[in-house]
């Protein structure tokens, strides 16, 4: 007989203490809270219980705003990015990394079309597909640029004088 995964809900552990605190500071019973929640998730709660654990992110800050308090800002992007990662979900590139693979390869004077044969050699594709792949292009121009001083970020020093005297 296999086990059946209780359904993983996303509320914080910091929703919970607004959630209780609220509660506490208004005076708000339990079974009232439950009502809510009843309304919120769509699922009963067991009698005494306040059914919080039954919310998501967004159904908690639903909450907590009809007990009168502030909803908490949703996730970071790089907490999702995280999370999809080790859900094993690939993401596509974001227009801010295929514009900075575009401003590298404009260092080096490449024509649109040139970028496009650089990407296909590295990715097999014309653009990049996923984030993982723009990364591996941005890096390889990175590391071309730099290797050839064009690098924005670094300034090349040269081991010669810069008055022309050679002394």
């Amino acid at each position: 007989m296999s086990k059946v995964k209780p359904v993983r809900h996303d509320i914080t552990a910091a929703q919970r203490k607004s959630i209780f605190g609220l509660m506490k500071a208004r005076g708000v019973r339990t079974e009232e809270v439950a009502l809510h929640v009843q309304a919120i998730a769509g699922q009963t709660v067991e009698e005494g219980k306040t059914g919080i654990s039954l919310l998501t992110f967004r159904d908690a800050n639903e909450l907590i705003v009809k007990l009168g308090g502030v909803p908490h800002a949703s996730k970071s992007r790089r907490t999702v990015q995280r999370l999809k990662k080790m859900a094993g979900i690939e993401t596509v590139p974001s227009e801010r990394q295929l514009k900075f693979i575009a401003d590298l390869a404009s260092q080096r004077g490449w024509s649109a079309e040139g970028l496009r044969g650089f990407i296909r050699r590295q990715t097999g594709h014309d653009t990049p597909q996923t984030t993982k792949q723009a990364n591996a292009v941005a890096e390889a121009l990175k590391s071309m640029n730099r290797r050839d001083g064009l690098w924005a970020g670094e300034v090349r020093v040269s081991s010669r004088p810069s008055n022309g005297d050679s002394k």
